[in-house]
C-alpha cells in the first residue's frame, strides 16, 4: 500500500542519476526501496521508471525495475542524468585538475560533466588562461571569466547534446595530442 504523498524538492535528472546509481550498484530494486532512496513517493518514482524505460535505461520488473546493459558501444545518457551520476567524485576530481594549473596556461577541456567540474573549480582560482573546448556549455560559462581566452574549434551539433563534433574540432584535437606528444 503506497504511503501519504512526500514532496521531493530535488530536480527530476538528479533523481533519475540517483535511481540509476542505486540500480548500478544493487542491480534492481523494488518501487519502494528507490521511493526511499530518493526521499519521495511511490508515484514520483514510477514516472521517472517511465522516463528511464523510454530513454532505454532500464527495464520494468513487476513492483521495480533492473538496469539495461546497453546493446551498442554509442549508448550515452542525457547530459543532464550523467551530470548529476557520481557527482561527488566529479567535484574531487575537477578540484584536483585544477590544482595541476598554473597562471598563463593553455589547457583542453572536452565535453564531459567531470571536466564541466573541472572548469568550476579552475574558475575559482581566477588564473590567466587560453582554453580551448568543444563544449557549448563550457564555452558559455567560460564566457564570462574576464582572465580567460575562450577558444571554440568549430564543428557540428549532434541532436541533444551540446557539444561540436566533426572536422574541424577533431583536426584540432589531433593537432594539439602532437604538439602535446
Amino acid at each position: 500500500m503506497e504511503q501519504p504523498s512526500k514532496r521531493v524538492d530535488i530536480v527530476p535528472s538528479k533523481r533519475r542519476a540517483l535511481i540509476l546509481e542505486h540500480l548500478r550498484v544493487n542491480g534492481a530494486a523494488s518501487i519502494q526501496e528507490l521511493a526511499d532512496t530518493i526521499g519521495g513517493s511511490q508515484s514520483t518514482v514510477r514516472r521517472d521508471l517511465e522516463h528511464l524505460v523510454e530513454k532505454g535505461y532500464l527495464e520494468r520488473t513487476h513492483g521495480g525495475a533492473h538496469l539495461l546493459q546497453p546493446m551498442r558501444a554509442t549508448f550515452e545518457r542525457e547530459t543532464s542524468v550523467n551530470a548529476q551520476l557520481q557527482h561527488a567524485e566529479k567535484v574531487a576530481i575537477g578540484r584536483e585538475a585544477a590544482l595541476r594549473l598554473s597562471a598563463a596556461d593553455s589547457v583542453i577541456f572536452d565535453s564531459s560533466s567531470t571536466v564541466m567540474e573541472a572548469v568550476r573549480a579552475t574558475a575559482d582560482r581566477d588564473l590567466p588562461l587560453t582554453i580551448v573546448t568543444n563544449s557549448l556549455e563550457i564555452a558559455d560559462f567560460a564566457a564570462d571569466i574576464r582572465s580567460w581566452r575562450v577558444i571554440l574549434p568549430g564543428g557540428t551539433i549532434r541532436p541533444r547534446y551540446r557539444h561540436l563534433a566533426g572536422s574541424p574540432a577533431k583536426a584540432l584535437s589531433e593537432r594539439c595530442m602532437r604538439m602535446c606528444a
